[in-house]
């Protein structure tokens, strides 16, 4: 891990591996092993090492080309958070019907469960939400209702 402070080392996260990466490396395999001639000529020679909490580590070397380094990572969370999918649910309310004036109205999301939702992955970026709220329109002209988001029936 001496290599974390180096400028020449840039540091980041794999999941729960904290990781470097050396451009170019300032190290080689052994010979064995020796890299096949570079892809391009602007091509750079790489080190990554990554090592995890409880011990656990790689070493990989490879070849790094400029330009040719895919999607960004706000366009990975872009598209994560397109692969985000609220569940399906009806609105309900208490009391059972909406024509009683002057009483008291709860609302909640009938079918969903509480907690966190998860899109799928996107190069590795995965979009989570956590719904905070309710727009309700109750269709008697006084307007839209914010409402905590809730999943059962209460009197909150």
């Amino acid at each position: 891990m001496e290599n974390l402070g180096r400028a020449d080392a840039s540091i980041f996260c794999e999941g729960e591996y904290a990781c470097f990466i050396n451009f170019p490396s300032l190290v080689y395999p052994d010979p064995e092993s020796w890299p096949e001639d570079p892809p391009t000529e602007d091509s750079v020679y790489t080190y990554k090492g990554c090592h995890h909490p409880n011990g656990d580590g790689y070493n990989e070397w490879g070849w790094f080309t400029p330009g040719d380094t895919g999607p960004s990572l706000t366009e990975l969370a872009w598209e994560a958070f397109g692969e985000l999918s609220v569940p399906d649910f009806t609105l309900a309310h208490s009391p059972p019907v909406q024509a009683v004036i002057f009483v008291d109205t709860w609302w909640w999301a009938e079918g969903p469960s509480d907690g966190e939702v998860r899109g799928s992955s996107a190069g590795g970026v995965v979009a989570i939400a956590e719904p905070s709220r309710l727009d309700v329109d109750p269709g008697d002209g006084s307007g839209v209702l914010d409402c905590p988001f809730t999943v059962r029936e209460s009197d909150a």
